[in-house]
């Protein structure tokens, strides 16, 4: 059953952060490269909380610096109040996400439903698969074995989790994020949340991760959408990203941060993409030194 929104926490970079909801806070979290696994609806006990910064999905910022003065693995883990487990409460729309569950905490949302449990991990060669694919997916369960984390699971366990999932593009963000190098999982720089992003892991049915995350704080985000074999198919953009290229938005020069750069080069992957597509001798080449002259104009003045 769907609950009302409930003001969440989560960890990222060295501080806590408040959010409106757990579904902004799960996708706070993915878009900083925060810890999944301390989201959290009681507030922390002890700790300094950022309660403007995000919490208005509408105006977040490119990107988030660290908290002054902290260094090391505390940029990850959080120095109060240290996780226990996970459990998956429901969100406000019936999707599930992550939440912690504190010592001796009788804060927060209910459980609704089975928490994250996997099996005991006796290692990568020991770990249980029921075919070729993760069903439903395109995913090996052998690339899925190879590369979780300790104690994150097994093939078998994240398909019966996607097996029932009411949002099962977030059950991949999950089992995704715990293929990163780190113990309690990886998001930025992850290259299995990569594929996800990128619709190289997808489900066989229904939308792609990228186009479930086009709206709210995806709004101004893009994505560019991948064959098996890495090369660029698409771009999935979220509704608002296209604003910063119309004309009288920008002037020669403006795109300078690496945000912008990665932007400006998805832009320019977009229109190559559709130029090529559709175009044919002549025409393309005329069509593709256009695109790149303008280009070249948003990163130099």
């Amino acid at each position: 059953m769907a609950i009302s929104n409930v003001i969440t926490y989560g960890y990222i970079r060295g501080r806590w952060y408040a959010f409106t909801d757990s579904t902004s806070a799960y996708e706070g979290v993915t878009k900083y490269g925060g810890n999944a696994q301390s989201l959290r609806y009681s507030k922390p006990v002890g700790a300094i909380i950022d309660d403007t910064t995000l919490i208005n999905q509408g105006f977040w910022p490119d990107t988030l610096a660290d908290a002054p003065g902290v260094t090391g693995s505390a940029l990850v883990e959080p120095p109060y109040n240290p996780i226990t487990r996970t459990i998956t409460p429901k969100t406000p729309d019936g999707t599930t996400l992550l939440e912690e569950e504190m010592d001796g905490d009788s804060g927060g949302g209910g459980a609704g439903g089975g928490g994250f449990n996997p099996p005991p991990d006796p290692g990568v060669a020991g770990r249980r698969s029921s075919g070729l694919f993760i069903a439903g997916t395109n995913i090996l369960q052998s690339e899925v074995n190879a590369n979780l984390g300790a104690n994150m699971g097994d093939a078998v366990y994240w398909e019966e989790r996607l097996k029932n999932a009411e949002n099962p593009n977030d059950v991949l963000f999950s089992m995704t994020y715990k293929m990163g190098g780190s113990p309690q999982g990886q998001g930025q720089g992850n290259p299995w949340v990569g594929k996800l992003q990128s619709g190289q892991y997808k489900m066989n049915e229904g939308n792609t991760w990228a186009q479930d995350h086009s709206t709210g704080s995806g709004a101004t985000d893009v994505y560019i959408q991948r064959d098996a074999a890495g090369n660029p198919i698409g771009v999935q953009e979220g509704t608002d990203w296209a604003t910063q290229f119309k004309e009288g938005n920008w002037n020669p020069g403006d795109f300078q941060t690496d945000r912008q750069k990665s932007d400006a080069a998805a832009w320019k992957t977009k229109h190559d993409l559709n130029a090529t597509q559709n175009l044919s001798g002549t025409e393309l080449t005329n069509k593709l030194a256009q695109i790149q002259a303008r280009y070249d104009k948003m990163l130099n003045a």
